[in-house]
């Protein structure tokens, strides 16, 4: 079943609690590394303002801190009170007051033609509308900016038995066969131009990062700047 919203903010409402502890079992199969790794193919500068698009707990600030700097800015979007809470949490812990945190639907957000780079890891791919997401980063990155997305797909040429495994353990974070043909990096590539792709874990994973173009996005509007607040106006 794909979850509308009001079943997204119920399930990481669920889990938002043990979160954190589960993330720890998947970095001992290297997910902090790769979350390490795109952040690093970004291309982030010192001072560079980046979004973190369903931020969670966090899990990102530590990797994208110490690639804007001292002078930079991040604002980590949620559609879940209870991720956010966590997320706060920790930002409050680290002393980290150059994050900025927004609860909103990332259908409807607008985002600002300041941003420098964009990235969304186990995240897009529990969002129907990804498409329209991707393309409003396009027209919004500037010349050369780029959108990294780290997530989980459908693996085909898993036997039957491993996929419905899979689903099933993951299915506290809301996996299911119904999100098997959300394919964001299909968007990425045409919207903006791929200059990676691979897949991880053997066909159950996948990274990949778009780098906005010249000709990508002339002619259409600039969306306006993402407000510093949590109310988030939809388009």
């Amino acid at each position: 079943m794909i979850l509308d919203k009001d079943g997204i903010r119920g399930l990481y409402g669920r889990t938002a609690p043990f979160y954190d502890c589960a993330l720890s079992v998947y970095n001992l199969l290297g997910i902090n590394r790769l979350r390490h790794g795109l952040v690093e193919q970004l291309n982030i500068k010192p001072g560079d303002t980046v979004v973190d698009l369903g931020c969670g707990t966090g899990a990102n600030f530590e990797a994208l801190t110490r690639a804007v700097g001292p002078s930079g800015h991040i604002i980590g979007i949620d559609l879940s009170p209870a991720m956010l809470g966590r997320a706060r949490a920790r930002k409050s812990r680290n002393g980290w007051t150059h994050i900025e945190l927004v609860e909103a639907d990332l259908e409807n957000c607008l985002f600002s033609s300041t941003i420098a780079a964009a990235l969304a890891t186990f995240a897009l791919e529990m969002v129907p509308g990804y498409d329209v997401v991707i393309r409003r980063l396009a027209n919004a990155l500037p010349q050369s900016g780029r959108l990294g997305l780290l997530g989980l797909k459908h693996p085909e040429n898993w036997p039957d038995w491993s996929v419905s495994l899979g689903v099933q353990l993951h299915r506290p974070f809301g996996v299911s066969r119904d999100y098997a043909d959300f394919r964001p990096w299909k968007s990425v590539d045409q919207h903006l131009r791929l200059v990676d792709f691979r897949e991880l874990y053997y066909g159950a994973a996948y990274r990949c990062v778009g780098q906005c173009s010249p000709m990508r996005g002339e002619g259409h509007p600039i969306a306006p700047r993402l407000p510093r607040t949590a109310n988030l106006k939809g388009s």
